[in-house]
């Protein structure tokens, strides 16, 4: 389980059972993946502060589709 996982209070068997019911939260879910390895890999702060701001903005995302599916 990774930590985002752990952050939507959900095990990875269910967010990849959900990823697959809905082809928009599997892609919502990659793009936040992708945008918390840019993260980790670190930078200048320009480019974290607008690598945070677009993490937010999924999670909002996450969360309305969490919601939407019954898993929240």
């Amino acid at each position: 389980m990774t930590g985002w996982q752990k952050k939507f209070g959900l095990a990875a068997e269910e967010i990849g059972s959900l990823r697959l019911l809905d082809e928009v939260f599997d892609e919502i879910c990659r793009d936040y993946e992708v945008m918390l390895e840019e993260l980790a890999k670190g930078g200048d702060a320009a480019l974290e502060s607008d690598l945070a701001e677009t993490l937010e903005g999924l999670e909002g995302e996450i969360v309305k589709h969490l919601t939407r599916l019954g898993a929240r």
